[in-house]
């Protein structure tokens, strides 16, 4: 099994898009192919992934390709926010879920900003692999970190904004900067998903807001002295039919 590996035609991200729960549990464990068939719906789709290089044959049955899937494309991220983190947020889902929104502006150069990706974002993205490495020993379900960020100046309105509407902004400019080949490299639209059991999802919390508290020294006195507006946000909803108290 390879360390990292690029899903890069329409194909492969459609189907790693329609069926992204198969694939974290490949990455826990190999599964028989009939099992796999059942849960995606069809030979024909297994077949598919098969011929993509999304899975791989383990006997009779199926197997991540690697540890780590990165894809390019990076979509929905607006109806993430919408839909599952805000929600979770104020206590409009099941008794289990879990969120954690975090937007920090900075005052960093251009160097700096160019080097989040590789540096700091992928250090926490390293982190969350050792947390999805150590063995699950309770029910799991899907756990996603999104991290975005832009260089782009953002209104003196702005400030004074709540965390979401901020995210929001930070997200706009952040597809719009990555639009743009001479500033493609300042903007920063990354996630990372996994599947997570309570420990997972603790140990994951604290690896964000650790990356968070790494910024601080960098945190500009307000929105219109920033040259740089990132935001973390993670969910998780417990697979426990009881649900778990969780505070974030």
């Amino acid at each position: 099994m390879s360390a990292v590996h690029q899903v890069n035609s329409e194909i492969a991200y459609d189907l790693m898009h329609e069926h992204l729960d198969t694939i974290l549990t490949l990455l826990e464990r190999s599964v028989p192919k009939d099992e796999i068939v059942r849960q995606v719906g069809s030979a024909a789709t297994v077949d598919r992934m098969l011929r993509c290089g999304l899975v791989a044959k383990d006997g009779d049955a199926l197997k991540a390709v690697a540890n780590v899937y990165h894809q390019l494309r990076q979509e929905g991220m607006v109806s993430f926010l919408e839909h599952y983190v805000l929600p979770t947020l104020v206590g409009e889902t099941a008794a289990g879920a879990a969120a954690l929104l975090k937007t920090c502006s900075l005052a960093i150069d251009q160097t700096r900003a160019a080097g989040l990706r590789a540096g700091e974002v992928q250090r926490l993205f390293d982190a969350l692999t050792q947390v999805s490495n150590t063995p699950a020993t309770g029910p799991t379900a899907r756990l996603t970190v999104m991290v975005f960020g832009t260089s782009r100046r953002l209104d003196a309105g702005d400030d004074g904004q709540d965390d979401l509407d901020l995210a929001l902004r930070h997200l706009q400019q952040a597809a719009l900067q990555r639009a743009k080949p001479d500033e493609r490299g300042l903007a920063v639209l990354s996630q990372y998903v996994f599947l997570a059991d309570l420990a997972r999802q603790r140990a994951a919390s604290a690896v964000v807001e650790d990356f968070v508290r790494s910024l601080e020294p960098e945190r500009a006195s307000s929105i219109k002295e920033a040259t740089y507006h990132l935001t973390v946000a993670t969910h998780w909803a417990s697979a426990s039919p009881g649900g778990h108290e969780l505070r974030q």
